[in-house]
């Protein structure tokens, strides 16, 4: 028994570590591949892609960043808007990029595969960096970082060939240009390429007197290509979003500015080497009695598993195993080289969304060295192994939670478009739909969701005028200066520009537990005013123009399934955002009809103020026993809760006094009060 499982473990060294990256990706990022989607500028790139094709993008971002829309020109025209196929590409993006790392570190430490293997598995499981899934752009950063690790490869390559040095150095060269020069995220790891290169000339020249030249010979070619580059981008700032003002800040506040770098630089390092796999304690923090969290704990269990099947017999040169320290200098050079074009540009690194992003270009530096800091401080082999282990299973399940969160944020998003689609039926053009925030925006803009709103009700249009926008001034509070009548707005976001006026507003709320509600000018203020965001409401409401959402259609905007998924009927809100357009048609039987229809099918209002509709049309047909009965189902008598229903009862004309006891008994119960004036 024993043998048969000597011999079942000792495949483990013999499975190709490729292949046991692909899986690790595909445990940490693929498993809810079906149920995800688009996410913030993705969505963007889908709508340009449907409005111009996919051979345009340089135009995309000539703004932004002019060079990158070259890399999309090659892969977009593959993918196009199959958001399976993106998240796919990126799981094997992510691979191929753990694969080239671990493929440079090989050739760095040829003597340290352990080592190599476990911090490359680190590598595709880094828990800091949580952008995976925003898969149109990540995964073709991703191809772009395994392209520049090829670069390392090939000057590696260069060095130690007897022939052909010229051209693997080519190679090395193309390789950097394509990995830097469309996008600067992994510009700061260049300053580490002399340090390597003087690790690789030292094991090979005997005579370590000319160390310093020959690294300073082969680095000249790079270095050319690296102020070559620095020189075109800072001669072409303007092309570019974002500039570099660190210098401006340096000239105006010297010291003020050098105390914050210090402490950014520290505490960026710190983050990204520690604190990210320490937080991985807060999965236990959870009922772990959920099936979630047993699914998660299941999926720790398994990359526990898998990683110490696979490193457990990975033999190395036991003798050099501590010798470590240059291994340590080198790793922690990179992870502080690679904040440098962040810095530049004065973007704060941390562990937060979204400033967690400038985090894959740390990444390889970081696990780098925690793998040779584990290997230099653990004694003993079989620690060092536990402690190696437990943090990739940890880290998978960590990425499995994040891409839980990815996929209800999906589901939320498809159900607000869904909901809208049932309440618009179509708006006039240049209609601004704005609120303060929603739900689900965490992983979404206002600009980003500006794209699906356009492929709902413009799906034909080929302009880069786009004649809808959604807007949240949490995000963009500045592009409305001021909430007074017919006010100018204008908007941009890359190629595409939006025209229109605060006239022109719809406002809207979607509750976290509730539906979307569109809200009128006639809506109170007050439900609102106990929000750190009362000024917007106060402001916005009485500007919502309803009448740009026409009423002549009597179905729905047909949304495409590819997108938001088949549409469900099957609840609350689908009754409720049709009764609430009924009632804007002043068609009082049917908004009682759907209320009815709801009942029947065992729904009922989420949230007190989905009534509202319901005790509207009863008072409008004067059925006051029924619209007294429905406003007493409010309990809670709080103003913010109570004043649209407060409003309503207000504005019943009370001469008749049969009339005037129903009004008194319903305010009496809702705790009216003059407050809730408007």
């Amino acid at each position: 028994m024993k043998r048969v499982v000597e011999r079942i473990l000792s495949i483990g060294s013999r499975v190709p570590i490729p292949i046991v990256l692909l899986g690790t990706c595909t445990l940490a990022y693929g498993l809810l591949i079906p149920w995800l989607g688009f996410y913030l500028d993705d969505w963007y790139i889908v709508l340009f892609q449907k409005y111009f094709g996919a051979l345009q993008f340089s135009q995309f971002f000539a703004q932004d960043r002019p060079l990158f829309g070259y890399v999309y020109q090659v892969f977009v025209p593959i993918f196009k808007d199959s958001r399976v196929a993106w998240q796919m590409f990126a799981v094997l993006t992510h691979a191929l990029a753990g694969c080239c790392f671990w493929w440079l570190l090989i050739k760095l430490m040829p003597s340290r595969k352990k080592l190599a293997a476990t911090a490359a598995l680190f590598f595709v499981v880094y828990p800091g960096f949580q952008f995976h899934w925003f898969s149109v752009m990540y995964s073709q950063v991703f191809m772009l970082l395994a392209i520049y690790f090829v670069s390392y490869i090939l000057m590696i390559e260069a060095v130690n060939a007897k022939k052909r040095s010229v051209l693997f150095t080519i190679g090395a060269l193309i390789c950097l240009i394509i990995g830097i020069v469309p996008q600067e995220t992994f510009f700061g790891l260049e300053l580490v390429r002399p340090f390597i290169l003087g690790v690789v000339i030292w094991r090979q020249e005997a005579r370590k007197g000319k160390l310093f030249s020959q690294t300073l010979l082969n680095w000249i070619p790079y270095f050319g290509v690296v102020v070559g580059f620095v020189v075109y981008r800072l001669s072409n700032s303007k092309e570019y979003s974002y500039q570099v003002s660190l210098f401006s800040e340096l000239a105006h506040n010297p010291i003020q500015t050098a105390l914050r770098l210090i402490s950014e630089i520290f505490w960026g390092t710190v983050d990204s080497i520690f604190t990210t796999w320490i937080d991985l304690i807060n999965l236990l923090k959870r009922d772990l009695l959920t099936s979630v969290s047993l699914l998660i704990l299941l999926l720790i269990l398994i990359g526990i598993g898998l990683s110490w099947f696979i490193l457990n017999n990975k033999v190395e040169d036991e003798n050099k195993q501590n010798k470590n320290h240059w291994i340590l200098w080198i790793s922690l050079i990179a992870t502080l080289s690679a904040m440098t074009p962040f810095i530049a540009g004065s973007f704060k690194i941390s562990l937060e969304f979204p400033n967690n992003r400038y985090l894959i270009a740390l990444a390889p530096g970081a696990c780098l060295f925690l793998a040779g800091m584990i290997d230099s401080v653990i004694k003993t082999q079989k620690n060092r192994l536990l402690i190696s282990i437990v943090l990739i299973g940890f880290a998978i399940g960590s990425q499995f939670q994040t891409a839980r969160s990815y996929m209800l944020s999906w589901q939320a998003q498809q159900d607000f478009f869904w909901q809208l689609s049932w309440r618009v039926p179509e708006m006039r053009p240049n209609t601004v739909l704005i609120s303060e925030d929603l739900p689900f925006s965490k992983y979404y803009s206002g600009p980003s969701l500006s794209a699906p709103l356009n492929l709902i009700y413009a799906p034909e249009s080929t302009s880069h005028k786009i004649p809808y926008l959604l807007l949240l001034t949490s995000q963009q509070g500045d592009i409305i200066p001021s909430y007074e009548t017919d006010q100018p707005i204008s908007s941009s976001f890359r190629t595409f520009e939006f025209r229109g006026n605060t006239s022109n507003m719809v406002v809207f709320k979607k509750y976290s537990d509730g539906c979307l509600r569109i809200i009128t000018s006639q809506d109170n203020p007050m439900e609102f005013t106990n929000k750190n965001d009362r000024g917007f409401w106060l402001g916005a409401i009485p500007l919502s123009n309803i009448n740009r959402i026409l009423l002549e259609q009597s179905e729905s905007t047909s949304l495409p399934e590819k997108y938001f998924g088949k549409e469900n009927r099957n609840q609350w809100c689908y009754f409720f955002e049709k009764a609430d357009l009924a009632r804007q048609r002043h068609n009082w039987e049917q908004t009682i009809q759907y209320y009815q229809d709801a009942k029947k099918m065992g729904f009922e209002p989420l949230i007190d103020t989905e009534w509202l509709p319901l005790v509207d049309a009863y008072i409008q047909i004067k059925n006051f026993d029924k619209a007294l009965e429905i406003t007493k189902l409010i309990s809670d008598h709080d103003r913010t809760n109570t004043a649209g229903f407060c409003e309503l009862w207000q504005g019943v004309k009370t001469e008749d006094t049969n009339v005037a006891r129903y009004t008194t008994e319903s305010l009496s119960w809702l705790n009216c009060r003059v407050q809730y004036e408007k």
